[in-house]
């Protein structure tokens, strides 16, 4: 995914070493032509390198951010994370501030509201595979770090549960498709990030899991350890990829057995004519 060598990027150690491979090393070829599907996670990459860089410019150490709110996380951290890497799937969009859920809505919950949540682009009735919920750093707060993040993981929970239970009604609870089925949430913290994965099993059950939690660098001498979050992100990305995949390809066997029906029908009738 990068546009540079793992060996390379732990030898850095200043934003001047970062800047000089960012600016010798491209995401592709000079002689090769820029192809979205191949080339945009490298560019990403060095998006996400140079903003990182620019944050380090102004602030030496992100841990004098932590008593910052919370829209500066959303927009000077996870933008260009999260919101710029999704810009790479398709007739996807990325809606942040107090968004409802519309699977919530659809069975009469219409009082959450979530920080994001990642739908198809289209007004009525979007199609919902992912929900996100920021918080500021709440390290210095005594008390308030597990209340904040039970009550920030169970209204999470709650999205995702409603969002795959739509897409199994999506696909008519086809076996094979709602197998493979899922819906990703994330939490973010301050700088700190963990996914969540929600996948379907036999008997309406479903299961939840939960990544490790990964951090943003501090500083520019930790900015490699960047990319094993990047890594993590680049999956939440996949998922989404992979359920959009399942939807519409399921859309599209159920459009054919309709036409294949529709033509039958004809041959039938046309048997009969008078």
């Amino acid at each position: 995914m990068s546009t540079l060598p793992t060996q390379s990027i732990g030898l850095p150690r200043t934003a001047e070493e970062y800047q000089t491979i960012l600016e010798t090393v491209p995401c592709r070829l000079p002689n090769v032509g820029y192809d979205r599907a191949k080339h945009f996670d490298a560019a990403w990459v060095n998006f996400v390198i140079q903003a990182m860089l620019a944050l380090f410019g102004c602030y030496s150490n992100l841990d004098s951010c932590c008593n910052f709110r919370e829209g500066w996380f959303d927009s000077n951290i996870w933008a260009p994370l999260i919101d710029h890497c999704l810009l790479g799937l398709d007739g996807v969009v990325v809606q942040r501030k107090e968004i409802k859920c519309f699977a919530l809505k659809l069975i009469g919950n219409n009082n959450l509201r979530y920080d994001a949540i990642i739908h198809t682009a289209r007004d009525f009735a979007p199609i919902e595979y992912a929900a996100i919920e920021v918080s500021r750093s709440i390290e210095n707060e005594e008390s308030l770090p597990a209340k904040k993040y039970v009550s920030d993981s169970t209204k999470l929970v709650t999205g995702m549960h409603s969002m795959l239970r739509r897409l199994h009604m999506l696909v008519d609870r086809d076996e094979q498709a709602t197998k493979d089925l899922q819906v990703v949430g994330m939490l973010n913290e301050g700088l700190n990030m963990q996914i969540l994965r929600m996948t379907g099993l036999p008997g309406g059950l479903f299961l939840l899991s939960r990544g490790a939690v990964r951090s943003v660098p501090t500083n520019i001498g930790d900015l490699g350890s960047i990319f094993s979050l990047m890594n993590s992100i680049g999956m939440f990305k996949a998922i989404i990829r992979e359920s959009i995949a399942v939807v519409a390809q399921y859309k599209a066997k159920k459009a054919a057995k309709k036409d294949d029906a529709g033509d039958l029908y004809q041959q039938v009738m046309g048997q009969n004519e008078l």
